[in-house]
């Protein structure tokens, strides 16, 4: 799997069909210039690799994934405390946590039922030099009927920076948790920012 290796300038990455259950290691060095990337109809990924380590990351699609169910922490690729942020200068904070990314979504996706959080008690403290999607701005999520709920803490984080748009498409459980504007969940991840646009 790890024997065919793109141009080391490639931008825009497309991987479709793909049958095996993990995809190529060299897809996450953070020595990769893509921007781009869109998985789709790759039916054997139960799980994601750590995307979050590409540092010009800007848009991520991940369509069709049929057997996946667990995107854990890992996918954020936090593993240092040294990256540039989504500006040109050099504000280093973290190596990983998608630094430039700009839309992320997640279509198709009917088993996924669990989105891990990226704090528990004993890692509250650690977690505040953490810098998670400061230039995310779009968050889609369409047809992924098994989540029942988002990483509350991790959008809370989003939300502090440039999270303009929430989108929940034929996710139902996900619609009844977030879709009441004066209920609990929403406000947990919109207090920050008010204004987050939900869409559903």
């Amino acid at each position: 799997v790890d024997a065919l290796k793109p141009y080391p300038n490639l931008r825009e990455l497309i991987i479709y069909q793909y049958e095996g259950s993990q995809l190529p290691r060299w897809i996450t060095s953070p020595l990769n210039q893509l921007t781009h990337i869109r998985l789709y109809f790759c039916k054997g990924l139960t799980s994601l690799p750590p995307l979050g380590k590409l540092p010009l990351l800007e848009t991520l699609s991940i369509d069709n994934l049929y057997e996946l169910e667990y995107v854990g922490r890992e996918f954020l690729g936090i593993a240092t405390t040294t990256t540039s942020s989504c500006s040109s200068g050099t504000n280093n904070i973290i190596d990983g946590g998608f630094p430039k990314l700009k839309k992320l979504s997640f279509w198709k996706c009917p088993k996924w039922n669990k989105w891990e959080d990226i704090t528990t008690a004993q890692e509250e403290e650690e977690e505040e030099k953490y810098s998670i999607m400061p230039c995310l701005t779009e968050l889609i999520i369409r047809s992924c009927e098994g989540l029942t709920e988002l990483p509350q803490r991790l959008l809370e984080k989003v939300s502090l920076s440039s999270l303009k748009e929430l989108d929940i498409f034929f996710s139902t459980q996900l619609k009844q948790v977030y879709g009441d504007k004066e209920g609990q969940p929403w406000k947990s991840i919109s207090r920050h920012n008010p204004q987050l646009r939900l869409r559903y």
